[in-house]
């Protein structure tokens, strides 16, 4: 056999020498018979059933292996699996517990006798070659079953972890093979030269051979439900080597592996029929990123399997033919480089596979995809919908499939289909909806609901496979009148603006029946209000032509038919809302409040009102005396409901004043005026008066140490640059501090007064005045005359 690497040719025998090898595999054998046979331990008991645990203290191999835990006597489990194999009976039961076995009685493990080996689980019971050792060796003529095990680290020159040359039936259920090698031979885990391999849900991950990374194959091989990750062939055969052989692959996944030479996944040259697997990223230095098929006596099946981003260096990066028979038929097929399928001579039949898009006026040939045969039939991406026309608020099924050639053809899937498991994306435009927006092909379809909105058209939908999207129309017709769903403002709103456009909205889109009749009236008088219409989708909008009246009632009535669906259909009966337009803002309260007295004259006049307000167009707000009628100047300021009238100046004491907010001075944010004036009086303080004095005026044989105390008619302060005199009959000032408690002024000489002198106190004008700023109009005097001893 020849293989294909770029331009050249190379001999198989270049990577595999079988004469030496079936040599070298009986010498092996041998010493392992011979070495079994030397083991002093090794007992003939009677057992159908042997027991195994790797825990020194539980275990023993002298025991007879009878039982999974020691009883007495002898009765008890084995300590290692060489002892165990060598003990059990033709075609007995062996049971390992969940231990990692090493070491030279737990590996270079001879076969010669029909048994069953049972790991107590695929994760925890291993078996571990720690990189120097076989693990198992199968004798010609033989059926061994192997379940539940881990094989790691196993070395040798062929299969390190099963080496069989000759076995009848070997079985291998729920094994993970990790790490095992056969660097410069064939089978890094596995090498069979027997009848029937049968190789069910097992894991292959990071074995490495000369040919066969995992599997090297010479009989009738079976793989089912297995995966293979990162396995390398230095040679060719990533995962599995093929040597003229039967392969049988079902329900597989290979990734990530890769060949120095050809087949980074599978390397064939014998049979090999591959159904329901995935390779994806397997790599190959020359041809076949994930299968080579070589040699004109080779042939290879593959259908209903899927090929992404594989590659190699030349020729196919999913599958390279070289003289072999091809037949590779709905498969997904989609970005492998630099080929998907390149064929060197031979026979080759790629008709019926999805390439990822529908090649219109285009095909795989033409697209480069594939190379040195012909392609006549491919599937592409359909869409239906069922049924096209339906009714607002109904549903109809969108199904995508790829059950249909490029001409139509429908490619019955009870037959053959694409593999299960293709992502389908659905979407549709605003008339409808999706759901599930994603969906799996099972039998090469994938079916979604597309659920019509309230409006009738041709609703668009589409359907995503790879890169390839197609559409499907769905006629939407209507047969329901349209229905109010909300209004703005809503029925018997209070306190709505006179500025407002009234919005009624409907669940579907809408349109004027033919000599509509909408009527905008007082609900009082009936009176109309002129108005222009408006719609923008499924919103009728009525705008008045002018401001509408405050405080007024008015009702809308959309009568039959005067809206109509866009199929003509219009409301069954009279549609009415009604609403109240807001109120002028009210003067809720003032500060000073009405006919006040005592006002401060530096009093900020505030009136609050029951909503937030604005100034009017030309505000007309008069601050005057009310006797005289003398107008006061002022400033305005408003913040959110009040408004602040600030005088220009301080107010006269005593002195009656009047408010008037004139009509409209005062509006609502939404122009909503006063309807008539708003008038607030009030009257500002009188000036403090002395109602007493202590010492009295004119007193004598007043104490040197006296406090002046002059009270007054109401509670005081001290004037802006207050003039206060306290001075002898002489004119000498005298000085002093002043603190005034409530409607008390206090006087404190800062020295005692002299003997037998009169003193005069003058509080000139407002020198002192009260709270709210008035003063004392005329200065006041008092004296008194200090006592002699």
């Amino acid at each position: 056999m020849e293989g294909f690497i770029g331009q050249c040719k190379f001999s198989i025998n270049d990577i595999k020498n079988h004469d030496n090898l079936i040599v070298f595999a009986v010498v092996i054998t041998l010493l392992g018979i011979i070495f079994a046979l030397g083991m002093g331990n090794v007992s003939a008991a009677p057992g159908d059933t042997i027991y195994v645990t790797g825990n020194s203290t539980l275990g023993n191999d002298d025991w007879n292996g009878e039982s999974a835990t020691y009883q007495s006597g002898i009765i008890g489990p084995k300590y290692s699996i060489k002892n165990a194999t060598g003990t059990v009976n033709t075609n007995g039961q062996i049971y390992i517990a969940h231990e990692q076995y090493k070491g030279i009685n737990n590996t270079q493990i001879t076969i010669d006798k029909n048994m069953t080996i049972n790991g107590e689980s695929q994760t925890d019971t291993i078996i571990n070659g720690t990189g120097t050792n076989w693990i198992f060796h199968i004798n010609p003529g033989i059926y061994v079953t192997i379940n539940n095990l881990t094989l790691t680290n196993g070395t040798a020159t062929n299969g390190g972890a099963i080496y069989n040359s000759g076995g009848v039936n070997v079985n291998v259920n729920n094994i993970t093979f990790t790490d095992n090698t056969a660097v410069n031979g064939y089978g890094g885990a596995i090498y069979y030269d027997g009848n029937i391999l049968t190789v069910t849900d097992c894991t292959f991950t990071s074995n490495r051979a000369g040919f066969g990374g995992c599997i090297y194959n010479r009989g009738s091989m079976t793989v089912d439900g297995s995966t293979f990750t990162d396995n390398t062939a230095f040679g060719v055969g990533g995962a599995i080597g093929n040597d003229g052989g039967t392969v049988t692959v079902n329900n597989s996944t290979f990734t990530s592996n890769s060949a120095i030479y050809n087949g980074g996944a599978i390397s064939n040259y014998g049979t090999v029929t591959v159904t329901d697997s995935t390779f994806t990223t397997n790599s190959a230095n020359s041809g076949g990123g994930s299968i080579f098929n070589n040699g004109n006596t080779s042939t290879l099946t593959v259908n209903n399997s899927t090929f992404t981003s594989n590659s190699a260096n030349s020729g196919g990066g999913a599958i390279n033919n070289f003289y072999g028979t091809l037949n590779v038929s709905f498969c997904r097929i989609i970005g492998n480089t630099p080929y998907d399928i390149y064929s060197s001579g031979g026979s080759c039949d790629v008709d019926y596979n999805w390439w990822g898009t529908n090649y219109v006026g285009s095909n795989p040939v033409t697209a480069e995809r594939v190379v040195g045969t012909t392609v006549s039939k491919w599937l592409v991406l359909t869409t239906t919908s069922d049924p096209n026309t339906i009714n607002t608020g109904e549903t109809s099924n969108i199904t995508a499939d790829l059950l249909h050639d490029q001409d139509g053809v429908y490619q019955n899937p009870i037959d053959r289909h694409v593999p299960n498991g293709i992502v389908v994306n659905f979407a549709s435009d605003a008339l409808g909806t999706i759901n599930p927006l994603t969906g799996t092909m099972i039998n090469g379809e994938a079916s979604t609901i597309f659920t019509a909105g309230l409006n009738p058209g041709i609703s668009t939908t589409t359907s995503t496979v790879d890169t390839e999207t197609v559409n499907t129309d769905v006629t939407i017709n209507e047969n329901v009148p349209p229905v109010v769903t909300s209004t703005s403002p809503v029925n018997n709103a209070l306190n709505v603006v006179v500025n407002k456009v009234i919005q009624i909205t409907f669940d579907r889109n809408i349109q004027l029946g033919t000599n509509p009749w909408i009527e905008l009236k007082t609900s009082s008088s009936g009176t109309a209000v002129p108005y222009t219409t408006n719609i923008v989708g499924n919103v009728l909008s009525i705008t008045p032509n002018s401001l509408l009246a405050v405080g007024t009632s008015y009702s809308v009535i959309l009568h039959s038919n005067s809206v109509i669906n866009l199929v003509g259909i219009g409301l069954a009966a009279p549609y009415t809302t009604r609403f109240t337009t807001e109120t002028p803002p009210v003067v809720t309260s003032t500060s000073p409040v009405n006919n006040a007295f005592n006002v401060a004259l530096n009093k900020v006049i505030q009136i609050t009102f029951d909503k937030a307000i604005q100034l009017g167009t030309n505000p007309w707000i008069e601050l005057k005396t009310s006797n005289s009628g003398t107008i006061v100047p002022y400033t305005t300021n408003i913040i959110g409901n009040v408004l602040s009238i600030t005088p220009n100046s301080l107010l006269n004491a005593g002195t009656k004043y009047t408010v008037i907010l004139h009509s409209n001075s005062i509006t609502d944010m939404q122009g909503n005026g006063l309807n008539t004036p708003y008038t607030t009086i009030f009257t500002t303080t009188l000036p403090p008066v002395v109602t007493s004095t202590s010492p009295m005026n004119n007193e004598v044989n007043v104490a040197v140490n006296k406090v002046i105390q002059i009270n007054f008619s109401k509670a005081i302060q001290l004037g802006t640059n207050s003039w206060i005199e306290l001075k002898n009959q002489y004119g000498q000032i005298k000085p002093y501090t002043t603190s005034i408690n409530g409607n008390t002024l206090n006087i404190t000489a800062n020295a005692a007064f002299a003997r037998g002198t009169t003193y005069t106190v003058i509080l000139h004008s407002n020198s002192v005045t009260s709270t709210g700023g008035a003063g004392l109009t005329t200065p006041y005097t008092t004296k008194f005359t200090t006592t002699t001893t």
